[in-house]
């Protein structure tokens, strides 16, 4: 393709992403000004449009529209861009991790390597007590009550959390101390 041709395309292509940046930017002041039918309602024989548009505030005056964001999907938006939930996610994952890795290097640490990691061993060197186990318990019914109640809190009114904390606290501590005390207790 000549230099020449392969300009005239760059250019179009080029006016082409521009006209509809402009179209779209054109589209969004005026749905954000003049608001967009998104459906009708009938009242009696008539039908009036539903249109949805920027707050009084927000159009009152030059200034005001001038200070619309437009965001690069094409959505006009006047609220201020926040983080993204993926590095908290992210941070949050990584932590959950880290705490899974350190739980299992301790027990490992303080159990020690058993038979089933050696390849010459035999079956009756894994007899015996292989640890204690809990059989039953309804402690982490509890704590998962609270902690549900707890993040229902986080997401939905935050004064559910100030009701939640003492049951979660609750489930904690009978679980960690289950059988420390009372008819299980075993140590």
């Amino acid at each position: 393709m000549p230099d020449e041709v392969r300009h005239r395309a760059d250019l179009r292509q080029h006016v082409v992403v521009q006209t509809a940046l402009a179209i779209s930017v054109g589209d969004e002041i005026e749905v954000a000004l003049a608001g967009r039918a998104v459906t009708f309602t009938v009242e009696k024989r008539e039908r009036f449009p539903v249109r949805i548009r920027y707050a009084r505030a927000n159009r009152k005056d030059e200034e005001s529209i001038r200070r619309l964001l437009i965001s690069p999907s094409g959505m006009a938006t006047s609220t201020s861009m926040g983080t993204s939930p993926g590095t908290a996610a992210l941070t949050m994952a990584f932590g959950m991790s880290g705490m899974i890795y350190f739980y299992l290097a301790f027990t490992v640490r303080r159990i020690g390597p058993g038979p089933d990691d050696r390849d010459d061993a035999e079956p009756y060197e894994g007899a015996g007590e292989q640890g204690f186990f809990s059989p039953h318990s309804w402690w982490p019914i509890v704590l998962a009550g609270g902690g549900a109640a707890m993040f229902t809190g986080i997401a939905v009114g935050f004064w559910l959390c100030y009701f939640a904390a003492p049951f979660m606290a609750y489930g904690v501590y009978g679980l960690v101390f289950e059988y420390y005390r009372g008819e299980n207790k075993h140590y």
